[in-house]
């Protein structure tokens, strides 16, 4: 049995007993970390897609047109962030793994094809 970080007693939340994980989570810099995560997802358009799609339970490929579950698609960036898109509603769509993957290739030069080309 695992043991608290900070004494003895046996650790029952993340490596620390309940009362030493209490006062852990008290701190400022643990408080303002959490703050800056929940901040940080109202505006987030990827995350915010991610958990519409969570909530949903399913979603449909903007390119291929499938439904999937929400484990099997994607949130995709339409222009990718590397060069230079944005992280807004209007530039991410959801993609299942086998399009997302090609337009990834496509988009960097690692392989695909034209596939993704020819459906835009």
């Amino acid at each position: 049995m695992a043991r608290c970080t900070e004494c003895s007693n046996t650790a029952t939340r993340r490596g620390r007993c309940d009362v030493h994980d209490r006062a852990y989570q008290n701190r400022p810099s643990v408080r303002a970390r959490r703050s800056r995560g929940r901040r940080a997802a109202l505006y987030n358009a990827a995350v915010r897609l991610r958990r519409t799609i969570d909530r949903k339970g399913s979603a449909r490929c903007a390119w291929c047109l499938d439904d999937f579950p929400a484990c099997e698609v994607e949130v995709d960036h339409l222009r990718p962030l590397a060069t230079g898109g944005t992280d807004t509603g209007d530039n991410v769509h959801v993609l299942c793994r086998e399009c997302h993957q090609l337009k990834t290739a496509t988009e960097f030069g690692t392989g695909g094809g034209s596939r993704w080309s020819e459906r835009r």
